[in-house]
């Protein structure tokens, strides 16, 4: 067995209060630091967690595996349907050789058509990408400014974004980010995500009222708090993959 340390991000947190692994499915292993700590106790760190790693990997993986649906489509990177689970719609994916320069994403009638070069993944994968950001911005937006408006609270500015290792994110200046994955998972944790990240414009921590907070807005937090540590098993192949 190799004594290579599996590859890592690192992301410095002031909200942490002692470095952690977080494992982000299927194979990203993110260390998170306080402010302050020094970089070299990352490496430790995952030195130290070096067989415990391994094994989650090799967990991940296998699970990954036993859920593989037909929304994965024939290659990682072409799939030949794709399922919004959040906003119920199923689309089937169509390609389309052209001579164009860069590939461009269509939809109409539940069919998205790619068109040009179809054959380059990486193009491909780029294009669903973008087409996937048009589509949240319109699908998770508005449903966030309609929770927060009624449950009172004071939201300021929203973005959506394509992260790794967040569903969302508040700032201290009220600012919320949705990842476009939540697309893909089903409705009630899309809002569960939406709806935590608005319990941060009154508690940008996760202390207890915070979690007080989060149980009024949704009273089945412990639930879906539990299922969104495997909610990257809805993730289909052509978006996890880079």
């Amino acid at each position: 067995m190799s004594d290579e340390l599996p590859p890592y991000s690192v992301r410095i947190s002031a909200r942490a209060r002692h470095p952690q692994i977080r494992m982000l499915p299927p194979d990203g292993i993110e260390v998170v630091l306080p402010t302050g700590a020094p970089a070299s106790l990352a490496a430790s760190l995952v030195a130290a967690k070096r067989g415990w790693i391994r094994h989650k990997l090799a967990q991940f993986a296998e699970l990954k595996a036993s859920h593989a649906g037909p929304d994965s489509g024939a290659t990682p990177t072409h799939p030949e349907h794709i399922h919004l689970a959040a906003i119920g719609r199923r689309l089937r994916v169509e390609y389309r050789p052209t001579a164009a320069a860069g590939v461009r994403a269509s939809e109409r009638d539940a069919v998205l058509t790619l068109s040009g070069p179809v054959d380059d993944p990486h193009r491909v994968q780029a294009a669903l990408k973008r087409w996937l950001l048009t589509v949240a911005r319109a699908e998770l937006l508005p449903p966030l400014n309609r929770l927060a408006a009624k449950h009172g609270l004071p939201l300021q500015q929203t973005a959506v974004r394509l992260q790794k290792s967040r569903w969302g994110s508040c700032s201290s200046r009220r600012h919320i980010t949705l990842n476009a994955k939540l697309l893909c998972l089903p409705a009630e944790l899309a809002r569960h995500v939406m709806l935590h990240e608005l319990a941060h414009l009154q508690h940008l921590n996760h202390s207890r009222p915070f979690w007080a907070l989060l149980r009024q807005l949704d009273p089945h937090t412990d639930r879906h708090h539990a299922a969104l540590r495997a909610a990257w098993l809805h993730m289909p192949t052509w978006l996890e993959t880079s």
